[in-house]
């Protein structure tokens, strides 16, 4: 699980504007889903 946490939190990926996934992922919800 440490390896998954590194990759999705840590990690930038070039493919992603060199964001996380995690920031990709929560940067591209819409706004009504971010409050919830």
């Amino acid at each position: 699980m440490k390896y998954f946490k590194f990759y999705n939190q840590e990690r930038p990926h070039s493919s992603l504007d060199d964001k996380t996934p995690d920031e990709f992922y929560y940067d591209n919800l819409p706004e009504l889903l971010k409050a919830v």
